[in-house]
């Protein structure tokens, strides 16, 4: 009889050993995938920014950059953050222009047809989108989650300008 208590003490104290470990296990695994889903950085590529959309803040007022790192605990619940991503390419555009200078028909009028009161101008815009403005222009609501439709708008505003 003496012979099997011992055998059940040293069963029951490999389980405890066997219990212990598996317990840290399933809490490392468990805090693991936590930090893996609040990981916010992990989800932008090279040259991309986000902007983090939670149900009860709203937009932050500071971009995601690629390479700084950023732990979120609203990422854990399904469905209450949003990150929109954004590309921030360094974009160009021609603009051009011409006309004819104030009076200038009157004076050429009077100088006669030699002399020329036309202008015209030729260049290249070239810009780049800061990421700092992406907050902003999300809550104001000026900014969808595409790019395109936002450079065209400014393009087209630019070349009105011109």
């Amino acid at each position: 009889m003496a012979a099997k208590k011992e055998k059940v003490k040293k069963t029951r104290k490999k389980r405890r050993g066997l219990k212990a470990f598996l317990s840290i296990l399933i809490i490392l695994g468990a805090a693991g995938t936590a930090f893996w889903f609040g990981w916010i950085q992990i989800q932008l590529g090279e040259g991309e920014y986000g902007v983090i959309y939670t149900k009860n803040g709203g937009y932050d007022s500071e971009p995601v950059k690629n390479g700084e790192f950023v732990w979120r605990w609203e990422g854990l619940i399904p469905t209450f953050m949003e990150l929109h991503i954004f590309s921030l390419e360094t974009r160009s555009v021609e603009l051009s222009g011409s006309g004819s200078l104030p009076s200038g028909d009157f004076y050429a009028a009077i100088l006669g047809d030699s002399v020329d009161f036309d202008w015209s101008i030729d260049s290249r815009l070239t810009y780049r989108m800061s990421p700092e403005a992406l907050p902003v222009l999300l809550q104001e609501g000026r900014l969808g989650t595409e790019l395109e439709s936002f450079y065209t708008e400014y393009e087209a505003l630019t070349a009105q300008r011109m």
